[in-house]
């Protein structure tokens, strides 16, 4: 197995960048690669599917290279991967143990960018793209509860016209309504439409109109997005639930936000790649 171990200031984003755009490089020419995260825990954690749990960096890198999290991707002995993938990526703060075949690069700001060097060798890396890979959660949200599934119970209304239908795919364990449902929800967002009135006629024929009264009658929260509903305890503009901190202030329970998505961790590996200028496994010792 190859290594190659990232080193920097724990508190540095360029760090966490760096090596997923390492892991999604190697990942993206073909290599089994896994993780191995170093640095300090966090308070987000991910489920792993075979039992435990790690935290958001790793749970991060494990996305970049493609695979589920595991418990063993933080905090384990690297020779407990044995011969299972190509490539361990390493990210900590400072990696002193030996390992045969292992490439150690250093991580500091530079510029815009990022200076990574290691023996002989020395990469500037350009001003990175804009990804996030993990949000600033706002005061406020912290102190909120945290989000369990089921509670609060979340409705969206299932209008046929929706414009801003991708905004509610990190809502935790919504409903999609399209008829009365049983019981009482904590929630209902209405997202925004391109033909009001049509739909408008549409919760008529659903039975959908009395329903929500009776829901808002109930104590129900109703949260508009766009649609031009009368009443509502709270107006928010398409995409602001995207933000995981305005999602969470509208439920009223702390979201865990989302891991960066194929797109966005794709853009990182084609930052290192264009600067590295040579296929990954020149990084070989």
């Amino acid at each position: 197995m190859n290594y190659v171990v990232l080193t920097g200031s724990a508190s540095s984003p360029g760090l966490s960048l760096v090596t997923a755009a390492v892991c999604r490089s190697l990942r993206l020419h073909g290599f089994r690669v896994a993780p191995l995260y170093l640095g300090p825990p966090t308070q987000q954690t991910f489920p792993c599917p075979e039992g435990g749990t790690i935290s958001r960096p790793a749970a991060i890198l494990a996305e970049a290279c493609g695979i589920l999290p595991e418990a063993r991707f933080e905090g384990l002995n690297p020779s407990e991967f044995g011969r299972d993938f190509d490539w361990l990526v390493i990210q900590a703060a400072e990696f002193n143990q030996p390992l045969d075949h292992c490439r150690r690069l250093a991580v500091v700001k530079q510029g815009p960018g990022y200076l990574v060097t290691g023996g002989n060798f020395k990469l500037q890396l350009p001003a990175p793209p804009a990804v996030t890979l993990s949000p600033e959660i706002l005061p406020a949200v912290e102190a909120l509860p945290p989000y369990r599934p089921g509670a609060p119970r979340i409705g969206v209304v299932s209008l046929p016209h929706i414009t801003n239908f991708d905004d509610f795919l990190n809502v935790p364990g919504a409903e999609w309504i399209a008829f009365p449902l049983p019981g009482r929800l904590d929630v209902i967002f209405y997202p925004d439409t391109s033909d009001p009135d049509s739909d408008n006629e549409w919760l008529g024929i659903q039975g959908l109109d009395n329903w929500l009264t009776l829901q808002r009658a109930m104590g129900c929260r109703m949260i508009t997005t766009g649609y031009p509903l009368p009443g509502a305890r709270a107006r928010l503009s398409p995409g602001d639930i995207s933000d995981p901190s305005q999602l969470s202030l509208a439920l009223g329970a702390k979201v865990q936000a989302p891991l960066p998505g194929e797109s966005s961790l794709d853009l990182l590996a084609r930052w290192w790649d264009a600067a590295f200028g040579a296929h990954p496994d020149l990084l070989a010792v």
